[in-house]
């Protein structure tokens, strides 16, 4: 896969209007992991 074209990590977050899941945070927490391995912004 080429990554040349991606910059950062994004993770898209729902929400009802005012709260969103837990898993949301579960994967913030995981996309803060894989930025350094794939060398990107975080």
């Amino acid at each position: 896969m080429d990554k040349s074209g991606f910059k950062n990590m994004w993770v898209h977050i729902e929400h009802d209007g005012e709260n969103i899941h837990s898993v949301a945070l579960e994967h913030c927490c995981e996309v803060r992991k894989l930025c350094p391995k794939a060398n990107m912004k975080r």
